[in-house]
Formats: structure tokens, C-alpha cells, sequence
């Protein structure tokens, strides 16, 4: 291959690794292998990727739902001493906890809006137009009916 097209391949794989994100709804395994994939296209071409590089693209170009973990590793592991496959199997060990928590809090989220949404929970608006209804202890006489009134049977 003539080391100008080889030139410009190189940088167009270089720009594709710069504007790699992992999408909300791809999976990790389809992701790291797309990733990688594009990785030894780089190498194939002649140019050499350090381990910590790679590291740290990993970790930047992953969606929010993996900011939780991400923060683990960067501060409890040394970036420049970690490798792809560490890296790789916290993430998927992450990711496999991950999908019992978020079904959980969708369900008790809809859950939640089940109850408010009910019918049978609805209340009715209060209308102080009408007059009160008398019970059937005391008539139409509510609280507050003076002194020793209401305090005991005999008093």
C-alpha cells in the first residue's frame, strides 16, 4: 500500500476513534468488539496504541449509565498499570448488575403512577356550598359544645 493512501487511512481511523461514543441502547460486548476492531485497524496500519490510551478512551466514550463505575476505576485503579481486559471485565460485571436495578425502579415506577392514575383513588373536589350532613349521635351539633358536655358517660 503506498504510504500516502496509508497516511490518509491512518487518520481517518484516528478521527473514528476520537468520535467513538457507545450508544444507550448497544450492548458492552457489542461495543468493545466494535471498539477493538477499530483498534487493530490502527495497528494494522502501523501505528502503535498504548494500553493506557485505550484505557482512558473506554472510559470517556461510555454513556452515562456507566459513570457510576467509571469513577470506581479511575479513582481505585492506577490507568497506566490497568489493562483493556481489566478494564473490559469490571465494565461487564457492571453491566450485568445493572439491568436488575433499572428493571426494578421502572417498575416501581410505574407502579407508582398506576396508584395516583387509579380512578378509584380519586378525590372529589370539596364543595362548601351544601349544607352539612347531621350525624346520627348529637343532631346537628358538631365539637365545642360547652362546658362538661361530651367528657364521659355521668360527668
Amino acid at each position: 500500500m503506498n504510504s500516502k493512501v496509508r497516511a490518509i487511512k491512518l487518520q481517518s481511523l484516528r478521527k473514528d476513534l476520537e468520535n467513538m461514543k457507545m450508544k444507550e441502547d448497544e450492548s458492552l460486548k457489542d461495543y468493545s468488539s466494535r471498539f477493538l476492531e477499530l483498534i487493530n485497524q490502527i495497528k494494522t496500519h502501523g501505528e502503535d496504541i498504548s494500553d493506557r490510551r485505550i484505557v482512558e478512551k473506554t472510559l470517556i466514550s461510555l454513556p452515562e449509565k456507566f459513570d457510576p463505575i467509571v469513577a470506581v476505576i479511575e479513582e481505585t485503579k492506577y490507568l497506566s498499570t490497568l489493562s483493556v481486559q481489566e478494564v473490559m471485565a469490571s465494565l461487564k460485571s457492571y453491566e450485568q448488575r445493572m439491568p436488575k436495578h433499572t428493571k426494578k425502579a421502572i417498575e416501581s415506577a410505574f407502579q407508582s403512577k398506576l396508584n395516583v392514575g387509579s380512578k378509584s383513588q380519586e378525590r372529589k373536589p370539596l364543595n362548601f356550598d351544601q349544607p352539612k350532613r347531621e350525624s346520627s349521635r348529637g343532631g346537628r351539633y358538631g365539637r365545642g359544645r360547652g362546658r362538661n358536655r361530651g367528657r364521659g358517660r355521668g360527668w
